[in-house]
């Protein structure tokens, strides 16, 4: 008896080290995820909004790059302004801004923004894919459709690709992924918005962009703790890119690494980099960028 107790014991123990090992890896994987998003801007501001309106600041953050690449300046045709590309004047104002001017303050714009979707969520029994579509196309014409239009689903497909970036350790789909679907029936449980709610400014389209996955498996193999090693890490290349707003600081970051990593991608990683470019490059998407991915596919052909 004593010999059985000790094998159990045994097999107990080794799948608690298992276990223990398995959390500590995913404990420094997402600390390393965690240091690397720190190096985005205004994220204390994107950190205190979501602390106050009871947001994933992730997303809050997701969006902000889907809608502006993070440039704090950035006035579209439509007149909305800033981080999160708050319409001028009726949202804003509704959200509570005096002038136009103030919308230029990256931590207002970004507390207007999670005040608007903190708003959506709770008129649409906090579904984040009703409440971000919303925020797209307009409360109004939401509730009109019997399903999120097209350009909303392309529009929470980026956000998506975001999140995947930005939690590279498998948590980037968390956000919609475990809600239901849009439905007729899911649209029509909202109570009335008022129409004098405009939906937030509308970024131009982009191609359908897939998830990002994990490091290319085209990665050589370098020295331990060699932190300057070429890799595919893409997420690395969006912080890298979007850590500036200044259009030349942007397209110099991205070139630079596109020049040292490039090389260790496969092609499907560089078809993801090229979708990404009008996303996080912004005022600096050029031709010289486009030219330089297109060699790198060329060249992993």
């Amino acid at each position: 008896m004593k010999n059985g107790r000790c094998q159990k014991l045994d097999i107990l123990g080794v799948i608690l080290l298992i276990s223990l090992e398995a959390t500590y890896c995913l404990s420094k994987e997402t600390f390393a995820s965690a240091a690397m998003r720190s190096e985005l801007p205004f994220q204390h501001c994107f950190e205190r909004a979501a602390m106050d309106y009871s947001l994933d600041p992730n997303w809050l953050t997701a969006i902000s790059i889907v809608e502006s690449s993070l440039n704090p300046e950035a006035i579209s045709t439509s007149n909305a302004i800033g981080l999160m590309q708050i319409k001028w004047p009726i949202t804003a104002r509704h959200l509570g801004a005096q002038s136009r001017e103030s919308l230029f303050e990256p931590c207002f714009n970004i507390r207007l923004g999670g005040k608007y979707l903190r708003e959506l969520l709770d008129e649409f029994n906090g579904n984040k894919r009703l409440a971000a579509s919303a925020y797209y196309i307009g409360p109004t014409r939401l509730k009109r459709e019997k399903k999120i239009p097209k350009e909303a689903l392309r529009y929470l497909g980026k956000i998506e690709a975001q999140l995947a970036f930005l939690l590279p350790e498998g948590k980037g789909a968390l956000s919609f992924q475990n809600e239901s679907g849009p439905t007729e029936s899911t649209v029509k449980m909202a109570s009335k918005i008022s129409t004098r709610q405009p939906a937030v400014g509308l970024g131009k389209e982009t191609e359908t962009i897939d998830r990002v996955g994990k490091v290319s498996s085209k990665t050589p193999a370098y020295a331990k703790g060699d932190l300057e090693a070429p890799q595919c890490n893409l997420s690395r290349l969006q912080v890298s890119t979007l850590k500036t707003h200044e259009p030349l600081e942007r397209e110099k970051n991205f070139l630079s690494w596109l020049e040292k990593n490039s090389s260790t991608c496969g092609r499907h990683d560089l078809v993801k980099i090229k979708n990404q470019i009008p996303v996080w490059l912004g005022a600096a998407d050029t031709k010289k960028v486009r030219a330089r991915v297109d060699d790198a596919l060329k060249r992993s052909s």
